[in-house]
């Protein structure tokens, strides 16, 4: 398809060589003699007057035709703030009303159809590359990592100042809900278990040491060597329980830890309060500025590697990002009523938006029209409508000629 500067200096060459072909028709019918000339002629000298008209009247919507200031003509450039207007206008009233956005939306079912568009795989990984492009593109409008220090800052306070209680249930409660947990227990225990293998000489000599009657010759003796055996055992006792329990997820030391992490929880949302010392710590951490200092840098690093990590074509983000969107739409088409009620929210949040922000559409586009030079609003507006204007010059070359053909028959049959 031509291009529209193309388009339109083929049609003016189209129209303006009908003229020239009329013109040189009833230059030579003129003169020549044979019967039924005077038809030719006719037709001729009516076409081209048709074609001037035609052309005068294309030519005057643009520009002084000949370049004659005759009044009435140029009409694009002398009235282009009232054209901005009613362009404006005209957008506004027909395109963006309330009233006709909320039929498009409501008859168009917008919304169910963008689901069913994603359900395809290739479309919901299209979605999730455009979002992963656009994220480091918003982040770098923001100066995100510029300011991450008091997001950081900012973020601590008001923490410092949250109530503690809810905090610790839910991160307790998520803790236990976690499939997971008790491997991450599991390892603290292997750990316990080196600890106390560590220290059993330590242990041992702290039992010996605090034996009742230790001062005494025969009796201290016994006694130490029973409390030395008894905390041998129970040191051994302890550490293949914790070595025990960091390889067998089933043991019970796990149950007892998961029934004490659960009567905390309770605890807590039963009295709603924090042990002072837990408060304590928690303040000190949230106020230590190694806390800001490791957050922010990490922060930092984590928004570096992730915008890295959404710029690669390949990038694992971008497919768990698409997982995402096939999870929400399949949820949301299972829901009927959550669905009717985005499709209810969303015809009222456009409509709102047509409200309160069609003046503003309208005014940028009156201010647009009126920026541009007089020259570039008439160049832009013929090169859209100025082929078709040329039909009108060839219909009118056309329909002139038939005119003039009805009048010599007219000629010839009235007396």
């Amino acid at each position: 398809m031509p291009s529209p500067p193309n388009q339109l200096r083929k049609m003016k060459a189209l129209a303006t060589g009908l003229l020239i072909f009329m013109l040189l028709l009833w230059l030579v019918t003129r003169h020549l003699l044979f019967p039924g000339v005077e038809w030719i002629h006719a037709f001729a000298e009516a076409a081209m007057v048709g074609a001037f008209a035609d052309w005068f009247a294309v030519t005057a919507l643009f520009r002084h035709p000949l370049g004659i200031p005759i009044p009435h003509t140029a009409i694009v450039p002398n009235q282009q703030k009232k054209i901005a207007a009613g362009l404006g206008s005209f957008l506004q009233g027909n395109f963006l009303s309330p009233e006709i956005l909320s039929k498009e939306w409501n008859d168009r079912k917008v919304l169910r159809q963008s689901l069913l568009w994603l359900r395809e795989e290739k479309n919901s990984l299209q979605t999730a590359r455009v979002i992963s492009q656009a994220i480091p593109t918003i982040l770098s409008q923001i100066d995100f990592r510029d300011n991450i220090p008091s997001l950081v800052k900012n973020s601590l306070r008001k923490a410092a100042k949250a109530p503690l209680a809810p905090t610790l249930i839910h991160l307790l409660e998520r803790f236990h809900a976690d499939p997971e947990h008790r491997r991450l227990i599991a390892a603290l225990l292997g750990r316990f278990a080196n600890v106390v293998n560590q220290n059993k000489d330590r242990v041992i000599q702290e039992a010996r040491e605090g034996a009742p009657l230790k001062d005494r010759k025969i009796i201290g003796k016994i006694t130490q060597a029973v409390a030395s055996n008894f905390s041998t055992q129970a040191v051994d006792r302890l550490e293949a329980q914790f070595l025990d329990a960091s390889v067998d997820l089933n043991h019970p030391l796990h149950e007892k830890i998961d029934a004490a992490i659960i009567s905390q929880a309770q605890q807590w949302r039963t009295d709603g309060t924090i042990q002072p010392a837990w408060r304590k710590l928690y303040e000190m951490v949230l106020n230590d500025p190694q806390t800001e200092a490791f957050l922010s840098q990490f922060l930092a690093n984590s928004s570096l590697n992730l915008i890295e990590n959404l710029q690669k074509p390949d990038s694992p983000i971008h497919l768990m990002l698409q997982k995402r969107l096939q999870t929400w739409v399949e949820k949301l088409e299972s829901q009927p009523e959550t669905l009717a009620w985005l499709e209810t929210s969303s015809e009222r949040w456009i409509t709102q938006i047509a409200i309160h922000h069609g003046p503003t559409f309208q005014k940028l586009v009156e201010n647009t029209v009126n920026a541009w030079d007089p020259s570039t609003l008439t160049q832009k507006l013929e090169q859209q409508i100025g082929p078709d204007l040329q039909f009108i010059r060839i219909n009118g070359t056309t329909i002139g000629g038939l005119i003039g053909l009805l009048i010599h028959s007219a000629e010839k049959l009235l007396p």
